[in-house]
């Protein structure tokens, strides 16, 4: 705090990099790095899963969730979804609830350091965390577009939608199925 009150928060232009923040000993700094557009394969799945659970476990009192480069997430990853056969396709769609439940429920809080892009599944991983931070990027599109995709949302993203925003939103936002910057 300066004598005046709380220091302002620092304004980034948008695109630009900030220097990283030391660690803090008791913080936990979850990094998804899947590849393109950090898309949640399975295997990217999994290891969000592990992640989870080792913080959980560990010493660590919070987590922040973080992507990279331009992509927190751009949500499950359609072209490998597209080649399943429909037992296939149900075992991934249950992978991807059991994963966000498991963010959803963790007993330590986790907060969504959200980098970038948080397209359909990228949001609903979002909406999982128990906070949510975004870079200040334009650029940057976050939104439940699965309907535009013929989907519906898993009831844990309605859920956590639920619990994210205004009660008259949630029927709103995945019927507009907009991304916003």
């Amino acid at each position: 705090p300066t004598p005046r009150g709380p220091r302002a928060p620092r304004r980034v232009a948008p695109g630009r990099r900030t220097r990283q923040a030391a660690p803090m000993d008791d913080v936990a700094v979850l990094a998804l790095e899947g590849g393109r557009a950090n898309a949640l394969t399975a295997d990217l799945l999994d290891t969000l899963e592990r992640m989870v659970d080792g913080f959980e476990r560990g010493p660590d009192a919070a987590a922040v969730l973080t992507g990279y480069d331009r992509y927190f997430s751009a949500g499950l990853a359609l072209p490998q979804l597209i080649a399943l056969d429909r037992g296939a396709l149900r075992a991934a769609l249950d992978q991807f609830c059991r994963v966000m439940t498991r963010v959803f429920a963790c007993a330590k809080p986790i907060v969504a350091a959200i980098n970038g892009h948080a397209i359909a599944g990228g949001c609903v991983l979002a909406l999982c965390c128990d906070w949510r931070i975004a870079a200040d990027d334009p650029a940057a599109k976050l939104g439940l577009n699965e309907l535009q995709l013929g989907l519906g949302l898993p009831a844990i993203a309605v859920e956590a939608l639920r619990l994210a925003v205004p009660p008259r939103a949630v029927d709103t936002i995945p019927r507009a199925a907009d991304l916003v910057a």
